[in-house]
């Protein structure tokens, strides 16, 4: 997963073979008003892992 930004959009593509594949990265999600650069940071997110369920959430603040 990569992120790029066009102008106040960042798009996040996906390369499902990784980098090192002959595969190549293809958009994913468009995002507005969301720099790459705050996509990038660990501290904008929380991985939560319930016990109720298996089901994993990820929130982004």
């Amino acid at each position: 997963m990569r992120f790029e930004t066009q102008g106040s959009k960042t798009i996040v593509l996906i390369d499902t073979d990784g980098s090192s594949g002959r595969g190549r990265a293809v958009s994913f999600l468009t995002l507005k008003n969301i720099s790459a650069t705050a996509l990038n940071n660990a501290k904008n997110f929380a991985l939560i892992r319930t016990t109720i369920t298996s089901i994993e959430y990820l929130y982004c603040y």
